[in-house]
């Protein structure tokens, strides 16, 4: 007889009467996949019981496949030795991830995307450039414009694009020919077209309005708190700054309405939808919709990230977040639909052949999404 033995014979030395330790669980946290699969490790265990989403765990084997709906889940297991002796739960918590949206590769740093004929466009910061998308094919080309691109539009047949380094805002033609460099003075930002002017957002302080036809400046009203995104609708021209407000102007004079419009930590996009205006605020993670009659903040919601670009289209609002890589979509009450993941940092939105398109400014592409 061995000295272990005969010391477990003498009572000298009892059997471990301890559990088995918490299994561990290999498998992914968070996947594209709806089909995913987990293994269970722990010492000395004989079964395993686990359970997703349940209470009541069930007997399963070592190695399961799920098939798993998107969104969060929660997978228990416990291990369980030949003595019936049964370890500590471990919990892992699944999320099941919307599919990332299709992308195209445009140029380097994109801000902001625009709809125009049958194309979209994008300026791009880094690289001087604006790219063409054909939204049929699918496929991007190039155009060098120059300078440091701070806003795009489409209006009066043309395509205008502004210069945040100082330079002129340059008109094109839909096949991505300069037709004009206008010297307009300050750091180009946000560009909207209505009415025959075109606007344009200094973000050093102002707004510069230029004639449609004959590409003469007519005038410069300064705006403090460095204005960034322009749209006009309700008789009004809107302009977010980056000190968390929005300011109106009359569209012919450029004449500033009395009261800045309080929205939330720099404001950064704005929308005109059908029953109101759509401003974000990107560090106060807000959408509001302000009352164009009374300038007042009607709906406040707080967004899931960083709000960067807001687009109203039809019964929905769709919102860029900037930190999180993706783009929730509201209703006009301000409900949240859904949310799609995008490419990294998302900015503004545009409608274009039955789809939402994207910039991405650090995944230097546009995203298309279906909803």
């Amino acid at each position: 007889m061995t000295v272990l033995a005969l010391m477990l014979a003498l009572g000298l030395l009892a059997p471990s009467r301890a559990a088995p330790p918490a299994p561990t669980v290999t498998g992914p946290r968070t996947s594209e996949r709806t089909r995913v699969t987990y293994v269970f490790h722990a010492r000395a265990a004989r079964a395993f019981r686990c359970a997703v989403d349940r209470p009541a765990l069930r007997r399963c084997r070592r190695r399961i496949t799920l098939t798993l709906a998107r969104g969060a889940h929660v997978l228990r297991v416990r291990a369980v030795d030949a003595h019936g002796r049964q370890s500590a739960v471990t919990t892992v918590r699944v999320r099941i991830l919307e599919p990332r949206a299709p992308e195209i590769q445009v140029g380097s740093e994109p801000l902001n995307v625009i709809a125009a004929g049958d194309s979209v466009w994008t300026e791009n910061y880094g690289d001087g450039t604006v790219s063409i998308l054909d939204v049929a094919s699918e496929s991007a080309k190039t155009v060098d414009v120059g300078g440091q691109p701070g806003g795009i539009t489409f209006g009066a047949g043309s395509v205008w694009v502004s210069d945040l380094g100082g330079g002129p805002l340059t008109r094109l033609d839909l096949s991505g020919h300069v037709l004009a460099r206008i010297p307009i003075g300050g750091a180009g930002a946000g560009v909207a077209v209505a009415g025959g002017t075109v606007y344009v957002a200094d973000y050093t302080g102002g707004l510069v309005r230029v004639n449609a036809v004959t590409n003469a400046v007519l005038g410069r009203t300064a705006l403090a708190g460095q204005p960034e995104a322009v749209a006009v609708g309700f008789g009004r021209v809107w302009v977010t700054n980056s000190n968390g407000t929005v300011s109106t102007l009359d569209p012919a004079s450029g004449r500033v309405d009395a009261g800045a419009i309080q929205i939330g930590a720099d404001a950064d996009d704005v929308s005109i939808g059908s029953d109101g205006v759509w401003a974000v605020a990107l560090y106060g993670q807000t959408l509001a919709r302000i009352d164009p009659a009374t300038r007042q903040v009607v709906t406040r919601v707080r967004t899931p990230g960083q709000a960067s670009g807001v687009l109203a289209d039809g019964d929905s609002v769709w919102v860029s977040n900037y930190d999180l890589g993706t783009v929730s979509r509201f209703s006009l009450a301000g409900r949240r639909l859904h949310t799609y993941r995008v490419g990294a940092e998302p900015r503004s939105l545009a409608a274009a052949g039955g789809a939402i398109w994207v910039a991405n400014q650090a995944s230097r592409s546009v995203s298309h999404i279906t909803p």
